[in-house]
């Protein structure tokens, strides 16, 4: 475990990441898709809400900041014309499950299923952008996903105890996130791997 302090620079990562991401949006280089983004902003303010009922403490702030940061990807999206991407009924079923996620959360009595069920919100929340990831990854900026991953991953070190209510919304994030980002720079990653390998 590392001092609990460190959990500001956890929430400060994302923060930064998704700011980058905003501007790329407003440059028109990343695409959005506004149904993940929207879902994004709504669930971990609702985690941060469940963790702070549950006595998590400074962890908690990496949670708020990841439901700050999609907000600013959001205003971005709405700022730039060229930022639109246009929703099929794959993003209508995802959203309908993450807002089923968030009911199980509105009648849940217990921290750590209200914790649960918007990680599956969060999840379901995150198909749209993998399926938009995989198949058209110039569309994406990675900024936001690695930099939340990051952030999460460090909170998950400063923390006492591995507890549902402590852990799971952040590492979730951490896989979740951290497989976006990779999918969105995975061309970018082998034209590195190849240039270090001596390969044209």
């Amino acid at each position: 475990m590392i001092d609990p302090r460190f959990a500001i620079v956890g929430a400060i990562l994302p923060i930064l990441g998704n700011l980058r991401y905003a501007q790329a949006t407003l440059r028109g280089r990343a695409h959005p898709n506004r149904v993940s983004w929207a879902l994004w902003a709504l669930v971990p303010l609702i985690a941060f809400a469940a963790e702070v009922s549950a006595g998590v403490g400074l962890a908690s702030l990496v949670t708020l900041a990841l439901g700050l940061g999609p907000l600013l990807v959001l205003a971005a999206s709405v700022g730039s014309r060229r930022a639109f991407t246009r929703l099929e009924r794959w993003d209508i079923g995802s959203a309908a499950c993450a807002v089923a996620a968030l009911v199980v959360w509105a009648v849940s009595a217990r921290g750590y299923l209200a914790v649960g069920a918007s990680v599956f919100a969060d999840a379901f929340a995150a198909l749209p952008t993998i399926r938009k990831a995989y198949r058209t990854p110039q569309t994406e900026s990675p900024s936001a996903f690695i930099a939340s991953a990051l952030g999460s991953l460090l909170t998950l070190f400063t923390l006492r105890r591995l507890t549902v209510d402590d852990a799971a919304f952040p590492a979730w994030v951490v896989l979740g996130g951290g497989s976006i980002g990779l999918l969105v720079a995975r061309k970018r990653l082998r034209t590195l791997i190849s240039r270090a390998a001596g390969r044209p």
